[in-house]
């Protein structure tokens, strides 16, 4: 293992640099055009992101996760019935409305059941376009 201080001070343990295989945001970033700003730990996606200079984040385009596509960065869908917005934020979070319609998985799948006519996808999947989660 290694570490890596974060650009606010925070201590990074992560892989070693002998065990990359591909473009690594730590290790061997590509030439991408966000490779000037400060890396950072995004926890709750589970990857690593690029610091813009207003504050916002965006994934690295090196991420191991981000590369594969299709990681989870919402799960959640509309409810036409209910008129609520139900998201599941961690593996097995199970979620639902009011009339029964869910969802479950968090950023690790996305496991849907109910009236699925009646749900309107609001995921945010890098990789995938919104509404194309069924």
């Amino acid at each position: 293992m290694e570490q890596t201080v974060m650009h606010d001070g925070r201590v990074l343990s992560h892989h070693a640099e002998r065990d990359c295989n591909g473009p690594c945001p730590l290790h061997t970033p590509s030439d991408h055009s966000y490779r000037q700003y400060p890396l950072d730990w995004k926890a709750e996606w589970n990857i690593m992101v690029r610091v813009m200079p207003d504050g916002q984040t965006i994934p690295d385009p090196d991420d191991f996760h981000v590369r594969q596509g299709g990681y989870i960065l919402e799960n959640r869908f509309y409810c036409e019935t209910c008129k609520v917005y139900v998201s599941s934020e961690s593996r097995h979070d199970f979620a639902s409305c009011p009339c029964g319609n869910f969802t479950d998985g968090g950023h690790d799948y996305i496991r849907r059941g109910g009236k699925m006519s009646a749900m309107h996808d609001m995921s945010l999947v890098l990789g995938k376009t919104p509404g194309s989660i069924r």
